[in-house]
C-alpha cells in the first residue's frame, strides 16, 4: 500500500473549485443576467426563458455523448473541451444583438460546455476515488456550487449596478470557464490505481480492526457490484430517482430563471431579489454539506425525503412571498432542501449501482430529467405572459414534489440480477 498522502482530497479540492467557477457563474449567474437583458433588448419573458431552457436542455441531452467521451478519452479532456465551448458560448452572448445569437451562445454552446465541465465528469471522479467517504465527497463537491450561487448572484448584481452593462457578466463567465479548463489539465487524475493508490486511500486487503468492522456493518447500503446501464434501467429504484431528479432540476431551473423576476413583481427590489437567490445558494451549500456529512452514516434515502419536504414547502412559500421575511424563508427552505436532495440522490445512484458505469447511468438520468426540467422556464414565462402570474407553475411543481417524496419513502435498494438468480436457485 502506498504511504503517500491520499491524492483524492487534493483532487476533490480542485474539482470543487471547478464546480464553483462553472455552476456559480453559468448556472446561477444566468438568472441574474436575464432581467437586464430583457429590458435592454426588448424581449418578452417567454423569449428570454427559451434561451435558458435551451441551456438546460443542452446540458441534459448531451449527457450520453459526454459519458462516451469520458469512456473513450478522459474526464480531464472532457473538462478542457467543455471549457472551450463555455468560453465560445459566453463570448457569443457578450456580443449578442439578436435572440438567435443569444440562443446559440448562451443556450447551445454554453449548455454543452457547462455539462462537460460540471456534474457528470466531476461526480464520476468522486465516485471513483471515494467509497466509504462517497457521500461526504459528493456533498463537498456540490456545496461548492451552492457557495458559487451565494457569492456570484450578489456579485453579478453589484457588477450590473456599477457598470449598467449586462454584457460584462458573460465576460466573467468566459474567464471562469477558461480557468476551470486549465485547472483540469494540471490536476485531474482519472483513477487511484493510476498513481498506485486505492479509493479512500485504504487498501481493501488490509486487515480491519473490530471498530472498523462494526462501523462498516452500521453504514448505509453500498452495493459492491457495478451494474450495467441495461440492468439499471430495469429497476424501480432507478426510475424513482429519475423522477426525484426531474422534480429537483425543474424546481431549480424555475427558480434560477424566474425568481428575480417573480420577487420584483411581488414588490421587492431587483438587488434584494438577486440577494435572495444568493441566500438560496448559500443554504443549498449547507444542505449539501449536511447531506454529505450524514450520508455515509445514515441511509441517504431518509436524507432525500427530508430534502424534498423542505423543497416543497419552500416553493409554496415562494408563491406568496411578498415580504422580506417570506422571501428569506423561501430561500432558506428551498436552498436547504435542494442541497440535501441533490447530494442524496447522487449518492444513492453510486451506492446502488457502483462507480464503473456511473457516468453512463447519470447521463441516462440527466437525459430524461433535463428534457422535462428544461421546459419549465419556458412554461413559467408563458404562464406569466398569459396569466400574469407564476402560481400555476408553482402548484404543479409542488404536486410532483409531494409524489416524489412519497415514492422515496417506499423505495428499497435494488437486487442485482445475478444475486437474485442465486437466491432463487
Amino acid at each position: 500500500m502506498s504511504t503517500t498522502r491520499f491524492y483524492g482530497w487534493t483532487l476533490l479540492a480542485v474539482l470543487s473549485t471547478i464546480y464553483f467557477l462553472i455552476i456559480g457563474t453559468s448556472f446561477y449567474g444566468f438568472g441574474v443576467a436575464l432581467a437586464p437583458m430583457i429590458e435592454s433588448m426588448g424581449w418578452s419573458r417567454t423569449e428570454a426563458a427559451i434561451g435558458y431552457s435551451i441551456f438546460a436542455l443542452s446540458m441534459g441531452i448531451i449527457g450520453p455523448l459526454i459519458a462516451l467521451f469520458i469512456q473513450r478519452f478522459s474526464t480531464r479532456l472532457c473538462i478542457f473541451v467543455g471549457g472551450m465551448l463555455t468560453v465560445t458560448g459566453a463570448m457569443l452572448t457578450f456580443y449578442a444583438e439578436s435572440l438567435t445569437q443569444y440562443y446559440i451562445g448562451a443556450g447551445a454552446f454554453m449548455g454543452i460546455g457547462v455539462a462537460m465541465q460540471s456534474f457528470l465528469p466531476c461526480s464520476q471522479l468522486v465516485a471513483t476515488w471515494f467509497v466509504k467517504k462517497r457521500a461526504l465527497g459528493m456533498g463537498l463537491l456540490m456545496a461548492s456550487g451552492g457557495l458559487g450561487a451565494f457569492i456570484v448572484a450578489p456579485a453579478f448584481s453589484w457588477l450590473l449596478t456599477e457598470t449598467g452593462n449586462w454584457r460584462y457578466l458573460w465576460l466573467v463567465i468566459a474567464i471562469c470557464g477558461a480557468l476551470a479548463a486549465v485547472l483540469a489539465v494540471i490536476f485531474v487524475r482519472e483513477n487511484p490505481a493510476d498513481i498506485g493508490q486505492f479509493p479512500d486511500g485504504i487498501d481493501p486487503d488490509a486487515e480491519k480492526s473490530e471498530e472498523e468492522l462494526e462501523a462498516a456493518a452500521a453504514a448505509p447500503v453500498v452495493i459492491h457490484r457495478d451494474w450495467k446501464v441495461g440492468e439499471v434501467i430495469r429497476t424501480y429504484a432507478f426510475w424513482i430517482i429519475v423522477l426525484v431528479a426531474t422534480v429537483v432540476m425543474a424546481s431549480v431551473n424555475m427558480v434560477n430563471s424566474q425568481v428575480v423576476l417573480h420577487l420584483t413583481d411581488m414588490g421587492l427590489t431587483a438587488t434584494f431579489a438577486a440577494s435572495a437567490l444568493g441566500i438560496q445558494g448559500f443554504l443549498s451549500t449547507g444542505g449539501r454539506l449536511l447531506a454529505g456529512s450524514l450520508g455515509d452514516r445514515f441511509d441517504p434515502r431518509k436524507i432525500l425525503v427530508v430534502g424534498l419536504f423542505c423543497l416543497l414547502v419552500g416553493i409554496l412559500i415562494l408563491s406568496i412571498a411578498n415580504t422580506t421575511v417570506l422571501s428569506y424563508l423561501f430561500a432558506s427552505l428551498f436552498g436547504l432542501g435542494f442541497g440535501m436532495a441533490v447530494v442524496a440522490y447522487s449518492t444513492l445512484l453510486a451506492n446502488y449501482f457502483g462507480s464503473l458505469y456511473f457516468a453512463q447511468i447519470v447521463s441516462v438520468l440527466g437525459f430524461v430529467s433535463t428534457i422535462i426540467g428544461a421546459s419549465v422556464p419556458v412554461l413559467a414565462g408563458f404562464a406569466y405572459d398569459w396569466l400574469g402570474s407564476y402560481i400555476v407553475v408553482f402548484l404543479i411543481i409542488s404536486a410532483f414534489a409531494f409524489v416524489s417524496m412519497v415514492l422515496s419513502i417506499i423505495m428499497r435498494a435494488p437486487v442485482h440480477p445475478v444475486e437474485s438468480a442465486s437466491v432463487a436457485s
